[in-house]
């Protein structure tokens, strides 16, 4: 027998083998020394956790179509009846990709996949979005906004991370997750649409009108803005947590971002001060609004004027106050219409000689307002007589004219008293220095005081003095003491003291109190 020879290491037709996913792949095993007959085994480690290990009989491997999983680490056995050998390895790359990318979301540290379209979050929340996609070689990812004009305002976020400190309303929309194969050139998108909620900006506005002739109204209540569009329900009541059913119903309208609900109730069948919630639903914030409606207080108000010159007389109505407002109209006495329907206060001006004419005394102020039960509520004026306002006003005039002509007269009367009184001290000092000049021989002062004071028999004085009677002396005394006492502890003048020692003398009393 001849010896056994040990095969020799075998060597492979390729150091490296790369194919595209469903091409067909050759590799040949060959040892150059061994006593046949030699036999050669192939075997696998995988690559990736898709990978799991295979053998195959033969020196010619042969696959066909390559599959993602034959990639990995090839070895070829040969082996005889003395010995064995394995080749060196060699790598199996196989070439694919990318796969549609799929999205996940991070948060917390952990990584959850998008399953939907649609992904929903409140305004002012961060977000982080994550791009995968299975590729071989690795594919480049990249985040591409999918509305005009957003790249230039956050632009283009590289290797499959997209985030969003703080979303905002206006960062919703689509965002496409692009991925490349650099070798295959291969590109596949994946697509994800964000929404972002948030509340309106403003509050809830609620108003309560008048309908079908005042003898319903309306409650409306809209929120505009927002997304989604907020659920908005009437309830009966001023407080939270409304029972059931005492809800009026609800009605969302969705136009523009706007949420609205309208109900119309029956007037009389509602009590005097009913209120009413409107409860604004929103997933991110809650509003609610709310109106009372009531009758004006007190009853109508009617009165009726002539103008300053009687030319119109005027005929106003009121009623204020009142959710809603009252409707007032004047009619006349025969039912027909006076006036347009308005608000308070309704004035209605005609002329004065329909008031004279009483073709007003008939005129009705009729009130209406949803509350009231019997309907409406008439008031009548009542028509005030026509005031004379020129005769007052000459009347006032000539008083005062005949006013001042009698301060002017007093005036005057006083100015020619002071002159007729000047006048007649001047004559009586002529008549005392005559005597004094007439009177012969030397005298001591006493006696010529004496003298001075009392006239000699048979002259002109003595007759002057004598037409005087007893009480004209003595009243000729009390002036002279009262002028010489006003003069001491008073600061008028002599001559007003003179006016006053006259008029006190003469007894003109009145007019010195009304001076």
């Amino acid at each position: 027998m001849f010896p056994t020879v040990p095969v020799s290491q075998p060597r492979l037709s390729a150091t490296e083998v790369v194919v595209a996913e469903g091409k067909e792949v050759e590799v040949d095993c060959h040892s150059q020394r061994g006593s046949p007959p030699i036999s050669y085994f192939w075997t696998r480690v995988g690559a990736g956790v898709a990978a799991s290990g295979w053998s195959a009989a033969g020196p010619l491997l042969h696959l066909s179509p390559v599959g993602r999983t034959d990639a990995g680490v090839l070895l070829c056995t040969a082996m005889n009846f003395a010995s064995s050998a394995q080749s060196f390895p060699v790598k199996l790359q196989v070439l694919f990709g990318p796969d549609s990318p799929h999205i996940f979301t991070l948060k917390d540290h952990a990584m959850q996949e998008v399953t939907e379209s649609s992904l929903t979050l409140a305004e002012g929340h961060p977000i982080r979005l994550v791009c995968r996609a299975s590729s071989e070689p690795t594919a480049q990812l990249t985040w591409w906004p999918g509305r005009p004009g957003m790249e230039e305002r956050i632009g283009a976020e590289k290797n499959g991370w997209l985030e969003f400190p703080k979303v905002s309303r206006h960062d919703g929309g689509h965002y496409v997750c692009s991925a490349l194969n650099p070798v295959l050139h291969n590109r596949v998108f994946s697509t994800v649409n964000i929404s972002v909620l948030y509340a309106p900006d403003q509050d809830p506005r609620c108003s309560v009108k008048p309908t079908n002739d005042y003898r319903h109204i309306t409650l409306t209540c809209m929120w505009e803005g927002g997304v989604p569009e907020a659920s908005i329900t009437w309830v009966r009541g001023g407080e939270t947590g409304i029972e059931q059913e005492n809800n009026l119903g609800a009605s969302t309208i969705g136009e523009r971002k706007m949420a609205s609900n309208a109900q119309v109730l029956e007037g009389k069948e509602l009590r005097n001060w009913s209120e009413f919630t409107c409860l604004c639903l929103h997933p991110t914030a809650q509003r609610a609004c709310r109106q009372t409606v009531f009758l004006p207080p007190g009853e109508p108000h009617c009165q009726a004027d002539f103008s300053k010159h009687s030319a119109s007389a005027f005929l106003s109505c009121q009623w204020p106050g009142g959710q809603p407002t009252a409707l007032l109209q004047w009619f006349g006495q025969q039912g027909h219409q006076l006036s347009e329907a308005g608000t308070s206060p309704l004035v209605l001006s005609v002329a004065a000689a329909a008031a004279e004419k009483h073709e007003l005394a008939g005129a009705v102020c009729r009130a209406i307002h949803p509350l009231l039960r019997h309907g409406s509520w008439d008031c009548r004026p009542t028509l005030a007589k026509r005031r004379s306002f020129p005769v007052i006003a000459t009347t006032l005039g000539v008083l005062l004219t005949l006013s001042i002509l009698a301060s002017t007269l007093i005036l005057v009367f006083h100015h020619l008293r002071k002159r007729e009184r000047q006048q007649a001290c001047g004559s009586a000092e002529e008549t005392e220095s005559e005597l004094a000049s007439r009177t012969p021989g030397p005298a001591d002062s006493s006696t010529s005081s004496y003298q001075a004071k009392q006239p000699k028999p048979g002259s002109d004085l003595e007759s002057e003095t004598q037409r005087k009677t007893d009480s004209e002396q003595a009243a000729d005394v009390e002036t002279d003491w009262r002028m010489e006492s006003v003069a001491e502890k008073s600061d008028l003048a002599v001559t007003e003291v003179e006016v006053l020692a006259e008029v006190h003398s003469s007894g003109y009393r009145f007019w010195l109190l009304y001076i």
